[in-house]
């Protein structure tokens, strides 16, 4: 089973659309880079797969469920660097999986 696939992915913005007909499988211990100029995509791709944006049409599977399903899976971090210089790193760790929802030593540790 994939630990990722997408098929017939598109994502619109408007009239725009920036992601055409992406299939894609990633098995396990497989490592896969996206490259390309701004404005390709590979962002947009990004948080599709870690259900922060959602498709506009097409399927994305993590380890066979919808995204939205697996987000304990997956770890994801934006373009910007939203850290916060008061806040350790472990602190920094705690509050963003605070804000996924996960509780407890996890979070904390």
């Amino acid at each position: 089973m994939p630990v990722i696939s997408t098929e017939n992915l598109i994502k619109k913005y408007g009239n725009k659309e920036v992601l055409k007909n992406i299939n894609l499988t990633i098995n396990e211990g497989e490592f896969y880079c996206m490259m390309g100029p701004n404005g390709s995509g590979k962002t947009t791709l990004a948080a599709i797969i870690a259900s922060i944006r959602q498709q506009s049409s097409g399927q994305v599977k993590i380890y066979g469920k919808p995204p939205e399903n697996s987000r304990h899976f997956i770890g994801y971090m934006p373009q910007g660097n939203f850290t916060s210089a008061y806040l350790t790193g472990r602190e920094n760790l705690a509050y963003f999986t605070g804000l996924m929802g996960y509780k407890g030593d996890r979070a904390k540790k």
